[in-house]
């Protein structure tokens, strides 16, 4: 909800969310009529602080779900699976799940765990007995292997689903079904990046959280039409820059394979900064597509302030996944080597195509993972034939009366390619860079930068 949201439901305040971007989860359980009276539920959005640069709406621009469950039940965003080992032959899949125990009394359960291959049928089982304390969570690990596993990838997006039971006295009191896929990843500071043991050229876009004409409460179609685009372009990379995905999004990508860079808005006290970043990753952990969560779009500041505030979001990322790397996209707004902010994550990202500062800092730190995260950049409009650039906003009356505003630098479609095509030799002439190309897309325009692995065209 965009943004500064609170939430009644029938007069009463059930919460508030600053974010504009990370959803949030709300227990309306005693708010609620339950004996056929009318339920009022009201939501205040409050829009005037902006966010990004692009088009942001206000209001509810993503699915609302009424979620109802038992008093025992596998809590919202409880499952977490992960495969630590992985190969052609075997698979280890561990699911950690946590239930919670609404009741006044400690209760004991059964918790039963079917995993389930694209055609639905089961290749593994295990269940657990457990006991919950009252008014209270608890934490289950279950382990166990698929043999001969079918491994995910771009070229094939296979997908399994964990289908979690709950059985209290004999009864199924709540079930659950999370997809996951079997793979394994590795960024490396010398050879780029690897796919289930194989090198894999990282080719993508960033994407805005705004889509043109369509504004930005998208139906799911949407978003799955942007990876069918860019499967077709020969993309198999996507940044959401510089918000949350949509979970739409996320699903086209695990179901049509597209690696993912999942990015949060938000670098500040942790107070502010943590819960959005934490949610995020509770929400988008099981999905196969992400390969790092991405914690800033700066680099830092003069002053030690902002590397504090990501080494605690580092922290939290962590904690909460250590099955994926972290990751910022460096701007020029500082010297991120020097005030300490390059040091913090596992990968460092360079925005603007880092050419110069790669060279540099793979001498000065041959152990650092570098990607760029923006590169070949550049606008183009119909009717521009030679650079433009406007120093200043001007506007321009239309034959047809409207006014439109132009600002910023413009470029003939050969001027871009040309552009294109000597950042593109710069990395593929160092194998040594790692990088992932990612070109960046609005939607409303030609805005492409990007993102790139170490090999050559």
């Amino acid at each position: 909800m965009y943004r500064n949201s609170t939430l009644w439901v029938n007069g009463q305040k059930a919460g508030t969310r600053r974010s504009g971007y990370t959803g949030v989860i709300y227990d309306i359980t005693p708010y609620v009529h339950c004996d056929g009276q009318l339920n009022l539920v009201a939501v205040r959005v409050d829009g005037r602080e902006g966010e990004g640069w692009w088009y942001e709406g206000c209001g509810i621009y993503r699915h609302a779900w009424l979620i109802t469950t038992d008093k025992i039940h596998v809590a919202n965003w409880g499952t977490f699976i992960t495969t630590p080992q992985v190969s052609a032959t075997g698979a280890v899949v561990r699911v950690r799940i946590t239930v919670e125990n609404d009741t006044a009394s400690d209760q004991s359960c059964r918790l039963k765990t079917d995993l389930l291959d694209a055609q639905g049928k089961s290749v593994a089982m295990f269940q657990s007995e457990v006991t919950v304390g009252a008014k209270s969570s608890q934490d289950i690990m279950q382990e166990t292997t698929i043999a001969n596993p079918h491994l995910w990838s771009p070229d094939n997006p296979y997908l399994y689903r964990a289908r979690n039971e709950v059985v209290v006295g004999g009864k199924s009191v709540d079930v659950c079904e999370s997809p996951f896929g079997v793979r394994w990843f590795e960024f490396t500071a010398d050879r780029g990046f690897f796919l289930n043991g194989r090198h894999l050229q990282l080719r993508g876009m960033c994407i805005h959280h705004d889509f043109g004409g369509l504004s930005v409460a998208l139906p799911d179609r949407a978003d799955e039409k942007t990876v069918e685009i860019m499967k077709r372009m020969g993309c198999n990379f996507l940044r959401s820059a510089h918000n949350d995905p949509a979970p739409s999004l996320l699903e086209a990508c695990d179901r049509l394979g597209l690696l993912v860079w999942a990015e949060t808005r938000y670098l500040g006290p942790s107070n502010t900064a943590a819960p959005p970043l934490r949610d995020l990753i509770r929400r988008d952990r099981n999905h196969p597509s992400i390969i790092c969560w991405s914690l800033a779009d700066t680099a830092g500041s003069e002053d030690d302030r902002e590397t504090r505030y990501l080494k605690d979001l580092n922290q939290v990322a962590h904690r909460e996944d250590p099955s994926r790397p972290t990751a910022f996209a460096c701007e020029d707004n500082a010297d991120a080597n020097a005030n300490g902010f390059a040091l913090v994550t596992d990968i460092m990202r360079y925005n603007g195509g880092g050419m110069g500062k790669d060279d540099r800092d793979h001498q000065l730190y041959p152990q650092r993972k570098m990607l760029v995260s923006e590169f070949s950049s550049g606008r183009g409009a119909r009717g521009v034939y030679e650079e433009k650039i406007l120093a200043r906003v001007t506007t321009e009356k239309l034959g047809d009366g409207r006014t439109v505003t132009n600002a910023g630098q413009y470029f003939s479609t050969y001027d871009l390619c040309r552009s294109h095509e000597a950042e593109w030799s710069h990395i593929a002439q160092r194998p040594w860079d790692g990088r992932m190309r990612c070109s960046s897309w609005n939607r409303r325009g030609v805005d492409i930068s990007g993102l790139m692995t170490e090999s050559a065209l």
